[in-house]
């Protein structure tokens, strides 16, 4: 009698608790509209957001991680198509950048 008591009452708290509906993979997302200083995933990528919107954060676009054109940002580490930080030594004698000799080579 001692030992069926608890089970009974866990039997008892078992029927009379409420059933919890799952919440939906759909509800749970959210759109940037809703949560727009927030890292998510859309179809672009993690974190993406247009450059219009964020222009001071480092977001993915088609051209890779924190890519942005010289022209809008020459100050910055960017990835072109030569690679990451690489600029033309007229355009920037003294950083170093990778050329086809390697990194911070400088032809004589």
């Amino acid at each position: 009698m001692k030992f069926s008591l608890p089970i009974v009452f866990a039997f008892l708290g078992i029927s009379i608790a409420a059933p919890v509906q799952p919440q939906s993979a759909e509800s749970a997302k959210r759109s940037e509209a809703q949560s727009p200083d927030i890292l998510y995933n859309n179809q672009a990528g993690w974190g993406k957001r247009s450059e219009a919107q964020s222009p001071d954060i480092l977001y993915n676009n088609q051209a890779g991680w924190g890519k942005r054109s010289e022209k809008q940002s020459p100050d910055i580490l960017y990835n072109n198509q030569a690679g990451w930080g690489k600029r033309s030594e007229k355009q920037s004698p003294d950083i170093l950048y990778n050329n086809q000799a390697g990194w911070g080579k400088r032809k004589d």
